[in-house]
């Protein structure tokens, strides 16, 4: 109760006296009570007293810190029972966490020279020793600056180091966690002298579990301070591999090799490749060739035996039973041999993953071994198995993506093997839904880095496949790893697949479109995306197909009440399906049409549709959209105003399809509105927006010629003000030069060439204009000029010539004249129309501007 009290007293302060002000004669009290209640034999008022430490902390000062240090020090040596010393232990971390910066200096004045002292002692159990390690190591940890003066780190080094060579396992486990988090702190020699230490030790030990700890230690330091063994690798790497191999130790016959140490020494390896990448080159081949042997290390377990057909009992099976029961006295559950296989397998996998110049190589030597080990026995190394032969697998997608085909050329040749080995594992009945997600998840990788081999060994796979997708039993995540192999099989080699294989996997893959849950519904619509390409080759062979697949797809098109992403998959894969065999569904068609404009007017849906319209008006089928069209063009336009800008974006995109491949004079009707909604988006404020908004506006204008005088009055205001814009480049300005050839086209009166180029002229003649802006301007005349009459043509080039000679002419004019007939010349052969062009323009160089010798060359 008095423990709980002060708890909540302690909390209160921290609450509410946030300006300090913590009463110097309370915390007093506290502490002296806090002393008390660590001794206490109960445990409840030992938690409540831990809990007080923490804010308490926080409010003493540095001479209560340290009585508080004190005491606990004295209750952690001094117990007599586990739970005293786990409390003052707690106690004592719990104030290195917490403690006031100001307080720091307690812990390399106070705490560490006791620790130290009573760690030397040889009257100290281990069970003392251990809350000793443990606290040490919390200190370090946090305050490891602190720890960076020889005097400090060296006194730790030495008594931690005996430590590693206890006899408790606890023991040393907590030193090697001490040194290598104290390794941090060392000066480069001490740290070279510490890691010689931990070599000779393992090198000259014949104790099995001290070399363990060595081996232990040496890990541990590549994870805290990796890069500081690069310069000690000579000395680390041989000692470690040779662990690994246990050559070092000169054991009987009958020892029992030391699996433990050899999955240590592979997590050191495994550590040594990732930190010291620079250093550790030379090794690597031993370690490979290492993990090579001991990833099939399993000595219990007979392989070769047990598959052998003409291995035969010569005393039947009785006397096989009573051999059994006799001569082995071995269990699957003192089998460790599976932890060696795993770190081998996780030590390989980062060699690949980090030595991508080594890919061609490793696909040579590791991949036929790695593929052999596919039948490993033991579930969880069986699954590493399969993760380190995918970042195979990916650096070969790596290596292809940089042009070195080698690899997967390499690994092609082994594709029928690995689909044999994934077979046979996948027709076991009792197979663990585990792994058969770690079969899919490889193939995945395998698809996407030998997708035509793959898909010629589709057939193998079926069963497997139908059994994944069709099984009450199967789990979500087995039918979604399922269904995206699929997916990207048909992506990446769909046209090599046999007809009678997708004709197999149509009836899983619409049942699973129909599953209840939404992921696995949205996987098996994207593989119907893929799939719709591949049956669209050969209408006449899939009709039954594309049939089912429609009459799955309609009542979900429908559904309101369904997942958003769901909703988004089935529009899609409608799309799909109307775009390439839209002129085979019939009366469905208009159906699905009337569906998608709904779809059209929902909020949550209307992005998706609108992208399925543009794709559907895009079809090489010419499909006729008119039942849906003017209404489709009506809520674009409103979508344009919204402060939306994806949504603009893709309205832009799909309008534009709409007036290059829809041909109905009713869409003229929407013009006015269309434009007046299109002009705002031409701006110099967004490009995109605006290269899209004048690509439409250039539609517009070669669909429907009679609307010049709209154009003229909407939209080529706008262009004048981005033709004075700085930032005006690419699509923009690009589109901006095709609306001015689809405006000439129209022939338009009062705005034709005369029209157009006054303005333009008009623009270049403004002293406050930028001269960034001629270029985008000069290319406008050039357009002009380009689709006018040679007399306006002529004209054009006679003034300009004129201008460039004219003693009165400005540094502007000359710089706009030079660059407009450039702009010219770009288009057109025009040295016939003027005489001595050559020549004026040589001038030009003469001129004492850069800027005018510039337009000249151009």
């Amino acid at each position: 109760f008095v423990a709980h009290g002060i708890s909540k007293c302690i909390q209160l302060d921290f609450r509410f006296g946030k300006d300090g002000s913590f009463r110097f004669g309370l915390s007093i009290h506290v502490a002296a009570v806090l002393k008390l209640l660590v001794d206490e034999l109960s445990g409840d008022v030992q938690t409540q007293a831990q809990h007080c430490l923490g804010p308490l902390v926080k409010k003493v000062s540095t001479r209560e810190t340290g009585s508080l240090i004190d005491k606990l020090i004295e209750s952690l040596f001094g117990a007599e029972k586990t739970n005293g010393r786990d409390s003052a232990s707690y106690a004592l971390k719990t104030i290195i966490i917490e403690m006031q910066p100001q307080a720091n200096s307690l812990i390399t004045s106070k705490l560490v020279p006791q620790l130290c002292e009573k760690l030397s002692a040889t009257d100290t159990g281990y069970e003392v020793k251990v809350e000793i390690l443990e606290v040490l190591t919390c200190a370090i940890s946090h305050y490891g600056n602190l720890f960076s003066s020889p005097s400090v780190y060296n006194p730790i080094k030495v008594e931690v180091l005996k430590e590693l060579e206890s006899r408790r396992k606890n023991n040393r486990k907590r030193a090697a966690q001490c040194l290598a988090n104290l390794a941090v702190a060392m000066e480069p020699s001490d740290f070279k002298e510490f890691i010689s230490v931990l070599v000779k030790t393992a090198t000259t030990s014949k104790s099995h579990e001290i070399i363990r700890s060595c081996i232990q230690t040496i890990g541990s330091v590549s994870r805290s301070a990796g890069f500081r063994l690069a310069d000690c690798m000579d000395q680390v790497a041989p000692i470690v591999i040779t662990c690994a191999k246990g050559e070092h130790l000169s054991r009987g016959d009958d020892d029992e090799p030391d699996d433990e140490l050899r999955e240590n020494c592979f997590q050191t390896l495994e550590s040594l490749i990732v930190r010291c990448p620079n250093t550790i080159p030379p090794f690597l081949d031993s370690i490979t060739e290492l993990c090579l042997e001991y990833i099939k290390y399993d000595p219990n377990y007979n392989e070769d035996a047990m598959m052998d057909d003409e291995f035969e009992m010569e005393d039947g099976f009785e006397d096989f039973d009573e051999w059994e029961e006799e001569e082995i006295d071995y269990s699957d559950d003192e089998d460790v041999s599976w932890k060696v296989r795993k770190a081998a397998s996780k030590t390989l996998g980062e060699i690949i993953r980090t030595r991508s110049d080594m890919t061609l190589h490793l696909c040579s030597s590791v991949s036929p071994v790695l593929i052999s080990r596919f039948t490993e026995r033991e579930e969880t190394v069986k699954l590493d198995v399969f993760k380190t032969f995918s970042l195979l697998l990916k650096q070969i997608q790596k290596s292809n993506s940089i042009g070195a085909t080698a690899p997967q050329e390499n690994m092609e040749k082994q594709v029928s093997l690995i689909i044999d080995q994934l077979t046979k594992i996948l027709s076991d009945k009792n197979l663990k839904n585990k792994v058969r997600i770690g079969v899919f998840v490889l193939l995945k990788e395998l698809v996407q880095s030998a997708s035509l081999s793959v898909a010629t060994r589709l057939e193998s796979l079926l069963p497997s496949i139908q059994s994944a997708l069709l099984d009450k039993n199967a789990t979500s995540n087995l039918k979604i790893e399922t269904l995206t192999f699929l997916r990207l099989l048909l992506s990446l080699s769909g046209s090599n697949l046999q007809s009678a294989a997708i004709k197999q996997l149509i009836e899983p893959i619409c049942t699973c479109v129909s599953d209840n849950y939404y992921k696995i519904t949205a996987e098996s619509l994207r593989v119907c995306s893929a799939l719709i390409p591949v049956l669209s080759q050969n209408f006449s062979e899939y009709s039954e197909s594309i049939q089912q697949m429609y009459a799955v797809l309609l009542p979900k098109l429908k559904a309101q009440d369904i997942d958003q992403e769901v909703k988004e998959e089935v529009i899609h894969c409608a799309a799909l399906l109307i775009t390439n065999v839209g002129e085979n569904l019939g009366d469905s068609l208009n159906e699905c049409f009337l569906i998608l404009e709904d779809r059209l007017t929902n909020e949550i849906t209307r992005l998706t549709t609108v992208k399925a319209l543009e794709l559907i008006a895009k079809s090489h089928l010419h499909l006729d959209l008119s039942p849906i069209l003017l209404s489709s063009i009506t809520q674009l336009t409103g979508f344009l105003r919204l402060n939306n800008r994806q949504l603009k974006q893709s309205s832009l995109n799909t309008l534009n399809v709409f007036f290059c491949s829809q041909k109905n004079e009713k869409m003229e009707e929407s013009l006015r509105s269309l434009l007046e909604n299109v002009a705002p988006l031409i701006s110099a404020e967004d490009l995109h927006l605006t290269h899209l908004a004048l690509q439409l506006a250039a539609s517009i204008t070669t669909a429907f010629p009679t609307c010049g005088k709209m154009i003229k009055e909407l939209v080529f205001p706008q262009v004048l003000l981005l033709l004075q814009s700085k930032v005006l480049q690419g699509h923009a300005l690009d589109n901006i030069l095709e609306l001015l050839k689809a405006i000439l086209a129209t022939r338009t009166t009062g705005f034709g060439f005369t029209h157009i180029s006054k303005a333009v002229n008009h623009l270049l003649a403004k002293k406050d204009l930028s001269k960034k802006c001629y270029p985008a301007c000069a290319q406008c005349i050039g357009v002009l000029c380009a689709n006018a009459s040679e007399k306006k043509r002529a004209g054009v080039l006679s003034g300009l010539v004129t201008q460039i000679s004219s003693e009165t002419s400005t540094e502007q004019q000359s710089i706009v004249s030079l660059l407009c007939i450039g702009e010219i010349g770009r288009r057109i052969d025009f040295c016939t129309h003027t005489k001595g062009i050559e020549e004026i323009i040589s001038r030009a160089f003469t001129a004492t501007s850069e800027e005018i010798k510039s337009a000249a060359a151009f």
